[in-house]
């Protein structure tokens, strides 16, 4: 219900892959972890209990050493690495929802256990996490939220060309991006024209049910934002889609959204050098560069799709990017909110500077470099 993380950040943090430290098994070492796991019970480990029924909860392992989920109340997502029987949690993101006290004392014991190292074992298609005598316990599978049912003719990108009462609807608000993508792993990203958005969906028969969604929280001008209401309200718990041609209705109550099929621009994209990862070299003025922090990760990860994510050795964060020539153009981008010490916060600052709105790169053999008013950024593969 709740596996997408921060937009498009969520959503997950493929960097983890690309910047593993020396001496790091990589999660692709243990398959048997790999795949969606239901939380069946946890607490003590002498005396586990049974997990809350009526909810969604769980793992998912993915190859590319990310982790995410829900508790049953917040979606969560991360990355994870492998030695032996030890499994490492990095930094996690998660929504900040507050829900009764049997799921957060569910919660509780999820945050517990998926902090630093823990111990796992899979017997079968059991999976047992022990950190410091508390322990989380799964089985295999999650079909609760497999991906959507029947939605081929969703998925992919589409642009809101009108909103609002069923029986008179406004027309989208122009010079602005809106809409939606929606994914074949069940998860749905886009814009409202002003806020980046980003959460799960499902679909049973012409039923599209929207799970918890992360949004960043800008104010813009009014009537982008009474656009900004209406999508909100129509993605809210369950709704009625249709599709004629390249036309998705999406109904809920008297209000409805109204987008056009857009196709997704990938000649620029398709075996471009940007795609892949990147770590931080340097960064400062493109006459005086400073080393990245030595003792923290920081880097990007541009993919196929049109999604970058990175962090910046503080807070992750994660976007949209469109190629033109020699100029990238970053589009709603979200981060974590973490505080850090004051070097890698300066880092950061550098960092988020240069990912926004349109700047321009250079590739020369295996370095990268993104340069905008003077001030760069520099990476290598």
């Amino acid at each position: 219900m709740k596996r997408f993380l921060l937009i498009l950040l969520l959503t997950a943090l493929a960097i983890s892959a690309c910047t593993a430290e020396p001496g790091q098994s990589s999660p692709q070492d243990s398959d048997s972890l790999l795949g969606a796991w239901t939380l069946t019970a946890y607490g003590p480990a002498n005396a586990p209990v049974p997990a809350v029924e009526g909810v969604e909860a769980g793992l998912t392992f993915n190859k590319d050493g990310t982790v995410s989920g829900t508790s049953g109340c917040n979606g969560l997502g991360g990355d994870y690495s492998v030695e032996g029987d030890k499994i490492t949690f990095g930094e996690f993101v998660s929504t900040l929802i507050a829900c009764d006290d049997p799921i957060m004392r569910q919660e509780d014991a999820t945050h517990k256990v998926m902090s630093g190292t823990a111990t796992y074992r899979i017997d079968g298609d059991t999976l047992t996490i022990t950190n410091n005598a508390t322990v989380l316990v799964f089985t295999r599978g999650m079909p609760s939220t497999e991906p959507p049912s029947e939605p081929e003719s969703l998925i992919g990108i589409w642009k809101l060309t009108a909103y609002g009462p069923a029986n008179a609807p406004t027309p989208a608000v122009e010079g602005v991006d809106a809409g939606l993508t929606f994914s074949k792993d069940g998860t749905v990203s886009g814009s409202s024209g002003c806020n980046g958005l980003g959460g799960d969906y499902t679909v049973e028969g012409d039923q599209i049910t929207f799970g918890e969604f992360v949004s960043t929280l800008m104010a813009c001008d009014d009537p982008i934002m009474r656009q900004e209401e209406f999508a909100h309200k129509i993605m809210t718990g369950t709704a009625t889609y249709t599709i004629e041609g390249d036309r998705l209705t999406i109904t809920k109550d008297s209000d409805l959204l109204v987008l056009t099929r857009r196709e997704e621009s990938t000649e620029l994209l398709e075996g471009s050098d940007l795609l892949g990862g990147w770590k931080l070299v340097s960064y400062g003025t493109t006459e005086t560069q400073s080393p990245a922090l030595a003792d923290v990760e920081a880097g990007l990860t541009f993919n196929e799709d049109g999604t970058v994510v990175g962090t910046s050795g503080c807070n992750e964060f994660g976007g949209n990017y469109s190629v033109d020539g020699n100029e990238i153009a970053f589009k709603e981008m979200v981060s974590t909110l973490m505080l850090c010490d004051t070097p890698i916060m300066e880092q950061e600052e550098a960092m988020s500077q240069m990912l926004s709105d349109l700047t321009a790169y250079s590739i020369e053999g295996n370095t990268l470099s993104i340069v905008k008013n003077g001030m760069m950024l520099v990476l290598t593969r």
